[in-house]
């Protein structure tokens, strides 16, 4: 009876440890991130009318990386909206400033945004804000 005793005690004890390695394991990995990111924005291309077009670059490492790229229109209000959202393929290209956007307006009022070579295309606005978008991407090199 003794022994039968001891191995529940036993059983007891493994499911009690059991149980708090298996919190202390989720406590980690709540604490400690496995991918950090940092977001930078800059202003590229003219003013037009109140309005300014900025890059957004989004730059995650850890596990896996990422250099998400978006460029946005700010409003005279205050407002901004994405216009298109891309992969930058920064490690793909020879020429310098291949995959930098080019951002000009036209006299109608409308947009062109021009870049050599992205990664891949998430978003892509034709209008946004009652404004044209034309767009003159080179290469794609990836499909998602």
């Amino acid at each position: 009876m003794k022994g039968h005793v001891l191995r529940k005690r036993i059983l007891l004890l493994c499911i009690v440890m059991l149980i708090a390695s298996s919190a202390g394991v989720i406590v980690w990995f709540e604490t400690h991130k496995f991918q950090s990111c940092s977001i930078a924005e800059e202003n590229i291309g003219p003013p037009h009318n109140g309005m300014q077009i900025a890059l957004v670059n989004k730059l995650c490492d850890g596990i896996a990386s990422s250099d998400d790229v978006s460029i946005k229109i700010n409003m005279r209000n205050g407002n901004s909206d994405i216009i298109m959202e891309y992969g930058a393929a920064y490690s793909f290209v020879k020429e310098s400033g291949e995959a930098d956007p080019n951002i000009s307006w036209n006299n109608d009022g409308s947009l062109n945004i021009s870049i050599g070579v992205v990664s891949y295309i998430n978003k892509k606005l034709s209008h946004i804000n009652g404004i044209v978008v034309h767009y003159d991407i080179g290469r794609i090199l990836f499909n998602k």
